[in-house]
């Protein structure tokens, strides 16, 4: 009997294939990637539309804050509160100048920038090192991103390359599934997103 595939074997594998995707496809991919979200209905309706600024591996969807600040839209990204916890925030900014380097480099809102509820961020871009068709995520391993979508009832759209995508990723019970997949190639409604998304809205009902 083979081995199951571990998390980590599939995140060397996926960073390997990232890898060599040179800068002319990622930069018309990227374009591509943010045509079809500037489209996507939950981005369009949302007032406040929470974003990540990318590292060199992750789809650019820097002209989607663009975007979003011309429409009127209110835009939040992450940032880190505690390496000890790893928990995260998100905190609203008008301009990219306003994100500063991050505990991993990544660039961030600073700690005087306003907080965003949850309950405030419309619809939620998301990155990850893989996704697969049902819409589970692999992440970098942190469960950032885990631990603040717990109680997140709005639209999860995950951004990636069409490289990114697996048919089936393994899981762990505390892998929060994404509602929307797109990539430079395909739009995908996910399975398992959609299921979750109902049991949500059905617990917010009944509380």
């Amino acid at each position: 009997m083979e081995a199951p595939v571990t998390k980590q074997a599939v995140r060397r594998q996926l960073r390997h294939v990232l890898a060599q995707v040179d800068t002319p496809t990622r930069t018309d991919a990227s374009a591509a990637i943010v045509a079809s979200l500037t489209a996507l209905p939950a981005v369009r309706h949302a007032v406040c539309l929470g974003l990540f600024a990318p590292t060199p591996d992750e789809v650019d969807i820097r002209a989607l804050f663009t975007w979003a600040v011309a429409a009127g839209k209110r835009v939040a990204f992450p940032r880190i509160l505690d390496l000890s916890t790893q928990t995260m925030d998100f905190a609203e900014v008008s301009t990219l100048t306003a994100l500063v380097p991050g505990p991993f480099g990544v660039l961030a809102p600073e700690p005087q920038a306003p907080r965003c509820d949850k309950l405030d961020i419309h619809c939620l871009c998301i990155p990850g090192v893989g996704f697969d068709l049902n819409g589970m995520r692999l992440g970098r391993g942190s469960g950032y991103y885990d631990r603040w979508l717990g109680g997140y009832l709005g639209p999860r759209v995950a951004v990636a390359f069409e490289v990114q995508l697996m048919a089936d990723l393994p899981a762990s019970s505390w892998d929060e599934p994404m509602d929307i997949l797109v990539t430079e190639r395909r739009t995908i409604v996910c399975r398992a997103g959609l299921n979750t998304q109902r049991q949500r809205l059905e617990a917010k009902e009944e509380s």
